[in-house]
């Protein structure tokens, strides 16, 4: 009966964060349809624009995933981080849109260029990682952890590092998993997981992108004898995300004026 209700309880917190993640996409694809819609306008009215009707779409967001988060047993904190992403998100696709659709005279190929950007941040760029995810195993050598210490999830923080190397396999996901750092959905997750307490389930499913990013050392410490005080500080996988929609977001607004100055010269 403890394994039952134990099962019960992932099955409700993986529920409370694929509903989060799916509001995510949502967001984005809404955002990408207001602004292919309100292109006209310049690029800082646009962004307000979308942001406003990201406030709008993130208020009942939130309403239900602090609804499906209390019947769920789902740390409410993950709503208010979903509120946040969704306004964000809104903006920044909006902005996307309306700089695809201002590049091109016709709606046709304006529309097949924001659809191609959709899909990649939305599916693709997922995808992709997992694929090139295989091509990053390789051996490494690994010793003993000794002096260990834990947080409260029972993740090891703090080792040392002693006895000869041995080989074993690792994945250096580090390499690829920048490139799903811009999914609306797994950027959700990295900023959830920043608010989630370590030890709820939900914190554990958040925290995936965060650990890929953070690369082998995760699962197997002391890997070719670095021990916890030699490996780079944590970045916050999120900030990635960030960065890469907003470069596709200014390079289609660059683009617009681009495309707008060569139609000009030519007319």
């Amino acid at each position: 009966m403890q394994s039952l209700g134990g099962f019960d309880s992932a099955v409700s917190s993986a529920t409370y964060v694929f509903m989060a993640g799916f509001l995510a996409l949502a967001a984005a694809i809404l955002g990408v349809i207001w602004g292919f819609r309100h292109a006209r306008s310049s690029v800082l009215v646009r962004f307000l624009a979308a942001t406003i009707r990201g406030v709008v779409f993130a208020a009942p967001s939130c309403a239900v995933l602090l609804m499906v988060g209390l019947s769920t047993g789902g740390p409410p904190a993950l709503a208010g981080a979903a509120a946040v992403v969704i306004v964000l998100e809104v903006g920044l696709f909006g902005l996307m849109g309306g700089g695809a659709r201002a590049c091109f005279a016709s709606t046709v190929p304006a529309g097949v260029l924001a659809g191609l950007v959709t899909v990649f941040l939305c599916f693709g760029n997922g995808a992709l990682t997992l694929l090139l995810l295989a091509g990053t195993t390789e051996l490494g050598g690994a010793s003993v952890p000794v002096n260990v210490e834990r947080d409260d999830a029972g993740r090891i923080t703090a080792y040392e590092c002693v006895g000869s190397l041995h080989a074993v396999e690792v994945a250096h996901s580090e390499r690829v998993a920048w490139l799903a750092a811009s999914n609306p959905a797994l950027l959700l997750g990295s900023i959830g997981a920043q608010f989630v307490p370590p030890d709820h389930t939900v914190g554990w499913m958040l925290a995936g992108l965060q650990y890929a990013a953070d690369g082998p050392s995760r699962d197997v410490p002391c890997l070719d004898g670095q021990s916890s005080a030699g490996l780079a500080p944590t970045v916050p996988v999120a900030f990635a995300g960030f960065a890469v929609q907003a470069a596709f977001a200014a390079l289609l607004n660059i683009s617009e004026r681009w495309f707008a100055a060569r139609r000009a010269g030519s007319s």
